[in-house]
């Protein structure tokens, strides 16, 4: 299956929602749920232009730009049961065994899929999809990022790009 990127020179450049906010500057949780609904309709087409246009979007904390997904989108073919912000940071509490319990059995199942919020290496928050299971507590993820999305696999660990974990979407398909 071919992954959808934040850097596709298609999409790139298209604005989320209302703001003057790219695609590929800050559309990782975009690219992360078209890749969850992709893996449920892997025959549909429903692309970031699509996306970018018609999911409801809001403005967040001090940020005046609107391009933050609103909690309430009716999202076409699934839904984000739950989102758990775990950093640490700013009075979040921290990221736990059953957090990775709760990612590492969703990610199995077929009607669910998982987002991941990783901490960059630059300090900056970045959203990944969840794919296999690895190792002992290790997670196997797609990088919306690099073009094309489908190589390669990202890793979380203290020596990687990302460092750390620090939330995660469960998305379940609309039966």
């Amino acid at each position: 299956m071919i992954r959808i990127s934040q850097n596709d020179p298609k999409f790139k450049g298209l604005k989320i929602g209302k703001s003057n906010t790219s695609y590929s500057s800050n559309g990782c949780y975009i690219a992360c749920l078209l890749n969850a609904r992709r893996k449920f309709y892997p025959n549909e087409d429903f692309t970031p232009e699509k996306a970018c246009r018609e999911w409801n979007y809001v403005r967040q904390g001090t940020d005046p730009e609107p391009h933050y997904l609103a909690y309430s989108t009716d999202f076409p073919g699934f839904e984000v049961v739950s989102r758990v912000r775990a950093s640490g940071l700013n009075g979040e509490r921290k990221w736990n065994d059953e957090d990775l319990n709760t990612v590492k059995t969703k990610m199995h199942m077929d009607n669910y899929a998982v987002c991941l919020e990783v901490l960059t290496k630059y300090g900056s928050r970045h959203w990944l999809m969840a794919d296999k299971s690895f190792g002992i507590g290790g997670i196997k993820c797609v990088d919306p990022w690099p073009y094309p999305a489908n190589v390669p696999m990202a890793t979380v660990g203290p020596f990687g790009r990302y460092v750390r974990y620090t939330g995660f979407s469960v998305i379940k398909k609309k039966p």
